[in-house]
């Protein structure tokens, strides 16, 4: 309904439905799916079980499904959920979900831009050039052949004031 309506953003939305989802397509609808809250709260409940299980891995297919429909994707995780930095468990779940590095990636940036907004904000976002928000994050190792890097943060830009910047390292081949 809220999707018909004309809302940008479905948030949670793990009760899977495929009329939910043709709905969000149609609308151009932002799923922000936040499978780490259901992670979190599952997991926080004491009776937690199989049942419990099949039901968070409905939720991960659901996820897969909305990308599957071509829907576009953002990473949300509701702050206070979980400790302030496992915001990446949201980008690992995705890629357990089946959805590729590259999309993972644009959920977690240009999608979630979108999500609050866009453009409506008065800040531009996206490039690394004069007039726009110095917002960056570098990571200690490459995404392609380790995702783990997305918990090894090595530098952290916002509106052009450095938050974080540990020693990058390169390992050189010898010759």
């Amino acid at each position: 309904m809220a999707a018909r309506a004309g809302v940008t953003t479905i948030e949670h939305g793990g009760i899977p439905s495929d009329e939910a989802l043709d709905a969000m397509k149609k609308h151009n609808t932002i799923f922000v799916p936040t499978i780490s809250v259901y992670d979190q709260e599952m997991r926080r409940d004491s009776n937690y079980s199989e049942s419990a299980e099949r039901d968070f891995q409905q939720i991960v297919m659901h996820t897969k499904a909305a990308y599957d429909k071509g829907i576009k994707l953002a990473c949300g995780g509701d702050t206070g959920a979980f400790a302030h930095g496992e915001n990446a468990r949201e980008l690992e779940f995705m890629l357990s979900a089946g959805v590729p590095l590259l999309d993972v990636l644009q959920a977690a940036t240009l999608h979630g831009f979108e999500s609050c907004g866009g453009d409506l904000c008065g800040r531009r976002f996206g490039s690394i050039e004069e007039g726009y928000a110095a917002d960056i994050v570098a990571l200690d190792g490459d995404l392609f052949q380790d995702v783990g890097a997305l918990r090894r943060v090595a530098f952290v830009m916002k509106d052009g004031q450095v938050y974080k910047s540990n020693s990058l390292t390169r390992k050189s081949k010898s010759t």
